[in-house]
């Protein structure tokens, strides 16, 4: 056995590894984490950009790689979900809102993709129920209101789509696509007169693309 005072030494050896391990093992960590986060950072990027160049099979496998390993961050959800919608995967879009929910809670931008989902599937009669959550949960973001117009519009429901539509653009004025969903909708309701108005106020819009001033010339030409 060695003598007390070469033991102390050992320990004091042994103690002193240890803790440096253990700092070692914490700066690691760390590094670990800034790391990871950096590099989720630069492949929301890649996903972004490959959304805004229309490449969605490419930003579906960017943010799928993030919800392996992120499968309650809100954003991510929203970005996988967004892009399987766009590319046409409105069932596999449907799965993965249907698993959020539970874990996350009613979040009015969780049910505003569902309720767009359930539009694209052809099942607007749900969409009123997930979007009029949607709306009271946000009452001041002018989205859940449009997308719920919309949704009654598939329905027949022209009246109360008309009060969705003036709630989105009340609260945000300068919307041409708001407008121009509202101008069809007035026309489709035989308010011609109305729509003309409507499109003619989203043409003036710094927003407005081709197919709203292509909508307002098409209706021109029904006007007596």
């Amino acid at each position: 056995m060695p003598s007390a005072p070469l033991f102390s030494k050992t320990l004091a050896a042994l103690t002193l590894a240890v803790s440096t391990v253990v700092a070692l093992a914490v700066l690691t960590g760390c590094a670990e984490t800034g790391t990871r986060d950096t590099l989720d950072g630069v492949v929301v990027g890649a996903a972004e950009q490959a959304e805004r160049d229309h490449d969605y099979q490419t930003a579906i496998r960017r943010y799928a790689a993030l919800y392996d390993h992120k499968p309650d961050d809100v954003g991510v959800i929203l970005g996988l979900a967004r892009n399987l919608r766009y590319a046409g995967r409105f069932e596999e879009a449907q799965r993965l809102l249907d698993e959020a929910p539970p874990r996350l809670g009613p979040l009015p931008r969780l049910l505003l993709e569902r309720g767009k989902d359930e539009i694209a599937l052809g099942h607007a009669d749900r969409a009123v129920e997930t979007l009029t959550a949607a709306v009271k949960g946000a009452p001041t973001d002018w989205e859940p209101a449009a997308t719920l117009a919309v949704a009654f519009d598939r329905l027949g429901r022209t009246e109360e789509a008309e009060a969705q539509y003036r709630a989105a653009t009340a609260l945000n004025p300068e919307n041409a696509d708001v407008l121009n969903n509202h101008a069809l909708s007035r026309a489709l309701a035989g308010h011609l007169d109305e729509a003309l108005s409507l499109l003619r106020r989203a043409v003036l819009l710094p927003s407005a693309g081709p197919r709203i001033r292509a909508n307002l010339a098409f209706l021109e030409t029904l006007h007596p």
